[in-house]
């Protein structure tokens, strides 16, 4: 379950750094991580490999203007949670069938109350 990265291009442009855990054998469900202030999605890597050994596509993001891409706009935060559906919409392509988490620590948590506020739909 080691961690893969790559580039997710927001509407807006702007590339994401996205990191992937994915199981061995067949997805269980899918977990999207929304980290803290002052850290970035790498930071995850523990829980997300012990999520993918329990069968979960595990994805998580850095969010603007934290570690990786430091460009940032205006509305920050709404372009943050919007980045947030986006890799939502890119995990629930990859797993269609799949069931969908989503866990935010410290900062995350305030994304993740605004994120389902908004898009409960897509969790």
């Amino acid at each position: 379950m080691k961690m893969q990265g790559s580039k997710l291009t927001a509407s807006d442009g702007i590339e994401l750094h996205v990191y992937t855990w994915l199981p061995e054998g067949d997805v269980a469900g899918t977990i999207q991580i929304a980290h803290g202030m002052g850290e970035h999605a790498a930071r995850y890597d523990d829980l997300a490999q012990r999520l993918a050994t329990e069968g979960y596509a595990v994805y998580a993001n850095d969010h603007r203007g934290h570690n990786a891409p430091r460009r940032t706009s205006s509305d920050g935060w709404n372009r943050v949670i919007e980045d947030a559906l986006e890799l939502n919409g890119h995990m629930r392509a990859q797993h269609p069938e799949a069931p969908c988490a989503l866990i935010g620590h410290s900062m995350g948590v305030m994304l993740a109350q605004q994120f389902i506020a908004r898009h409960a739909h897509s969790i």
